[in-house]
């Protein structure tokens, strides 16, 4: 590794550190701001609440999403108590869990600049309070909790799409089938995360399809397939946030 590319690798991570950092500073001083959106965090704190009590998120009631998020804050909420920070204690596990992923995925397949850079983007993704939805954040300072979903699915996209360009050695394919396999899973976290990221299932067959990846496209199957089994059997929850959607198409910016 030359100089230059471990000062990147340590800025990186000391960026990483640094953002986990901040956020846990802000639950041990009892900070949770928002500027704009608060009532977008409100439901979904509701709604993990809900699903922390016992209800299915879009099948017990009405939600524009079909549950990841909700019942990943339900999952926080019986480890950590109910308070809002929740909410910020789920997504510094999405960042871990995300960060750790893309190690396992891209480990000898990137520098350790590249993956120290990847970590970096991951966790900004999972931390920041900036709306990336919003044109007027561009201008002015805003501090939301919400739109996680969105970052969440971006994140997601951005290792399907690495993992898709960054075809492996033959000597890496059974890191292939499970690579492929993992990620097939957490696009059905994304696709119950919001019901038109229905795209990226697809998108990464259709990627690894046309390279005749086929262990990997087999990969990606089973993990989707086994993932839908076990969380969302016969897309009812997937269907029915959709459904939710479309009667309150025009209500709010998402």
């Amino acid at each position: 590794m030359t100089l230059w590319n471990r000062r990147i690798t340590v800025f990186f991570w000391a960026c990483t550190v640094a953002m986990a950092a901040i956020v846990i500073l802000n639950i041990a001083l009892g900070v949770f701001y928002d500027s704009d959106h608060f009532g977008d965090t409100l439901f979904l704190l509701g709604a993990g609440w809900r699903a922390h009590e016992g209800l299915t998120p879009a099948l017990d009631f009405g939600h524009f999403y079909g549950g990841t998020m909700a019942n990943g804050l339900a999952l926080t909420m019986r480890a950590a108590g109910h308070g809002v920070f929740v909410f910020d204690i789920f997504t510094l596990g999405l960042a871990a869990a995300l960060v750790a992923l893309a190690a396992a995925l891209f480990a000898g397949r990137l520098t350790s600049a590249g993956l120290a850079a990847l970590a970096a983007a991951l966790t900004a993704l999972m931390l920041t309070r900036h709306p990336l939805e919003m044109s007027a954040a561009v201008t002015g300072v805003i501090s939301t909790h919400s739109f996680l979903y969105n970052r969440f699915g971006l994140a997601a996209a951005m290792l399907a799409v690495l993992f898709v360009a960054l075809a492996p050695a033959s000597a890496h394919a059974r890191r292939e089938f499970w690579g492929a396999l993992s990620l097939g899973a957490l696009a059905v976290l994304v696709l119950l995360s919001k019901p038109t990221f229905f795209v990226l299932p697809i998108g990464l067959a259709l990627g690894l399809a046309v390279q005749g990846r086929w262990r990997g496209l087999a990969g990606a199957g089973i993990g989707t397939l086994g993932a839908m089994a076990l969380l969302d059997p016969f897309g009812a929850r997937w269907l029915a946030s959709v459904a939710y959607a479309q009667a309150q198409v025009g209500g709010q910016e998402s």
